[in-house]
C-alpha cells in the first residue's frame, strides 16, 4: 500500500514538474502580420442581361496567413469563384509590385457624382491599419495618358489568379 502511495506522489509531482517546465518554456513565435486588403472590382452596368459581367479580385493579408479571391459573371452565370491560401512570398511578391507603383499612396477618392447610363464605375482599393488608397475609373479612361499608372496597377490585379 506504501507502495502504491508513494508511486501515485511522485506521479503527481512529476506531471506537476512537467507543466511547469511547459509553462516557463519559451513558446515558439508565430509570424503575425497586420491585415492588408487590396481589391479590384469592375463590372458592366446598368446593360442588357446577355453583356454583363463583374468581377472582384482580392489579395489579402490576416494575421496569420495570405489568400487570393477572383470572382468572375458572365451574363448572369458564376464563371469563377475561387478563394485560395498563397504563401507569403507570393503575397510579397504581387505587393511589392503594387507599392513599387504607389498604390497604397492614392488618396481616397468619393464616387464620382456623374452618372452614365449603362456604365458603372470601377474601383481599387488598398486597405491597410494605417489607412486606404483608393481610386475610381471607366473602362475607356484607361487608356488615358493620365492613367498609366493605374493601368499597370489593374493590370497586376487582373493576372492574379487563384
Amino acid at each position: 500500500m506504501n507502495d502504491y502511495v508513494l508511486l501515485k506522489s511522485v506521479a503527481i509531482i512529476s506531471l506537476l514538474f512537467l507543466s511547469m517546465v511547459a509553462v516557463a518554456a519559451p513558446k515558439k513565435k508565430s509570424k503575425s502580420h497586420s491585415p492588408i486588403s487590396i481589391s479590384l472590382l469592375e463590372s458592366s452596368g446598368s446593360v442588357a442581361p446577355a453583356f454583363r459581367y463583374a468581377l472582384l479580385i482580392t489579395l489579402e493579408r490576416t494575421v496569420h496567413s495570405h489568400f487570393v479571391f477572383r470572382r468572375e459573371t458572365k451574363a448572369g452565370l458564376q464563371i469563377v469563384n475561387n478563394k485560395k491560401r498563397i504563401s507569403e512570398k507570393q503575397f510579397n511578391h504581387i505587393l511589392s509590385e503594387l507599392i513599387a507603383l504607389g498604390a497604397d499612396k492614392f488618396k481616397k477618392e468619393e464616387l464620382p457624382e456623374e452618372k452614365i447610363l449603362g456604365v458603372s464605375y470601377n474601383e481599387f482599393s488598398f486597405k491597410t491599419p494605417k489607412g486606404e488608397s483608393h481610386f475610381y475609373y471607366l473602362n475607356k479612361d484607361i487608356e488615358k495618358k493620365s492613367y498609366k499608372v493605374k493601368k499597370e496597377i489593374i493590370q497586376i490585379m487582373k493576372r492574379i489568379k487563384p
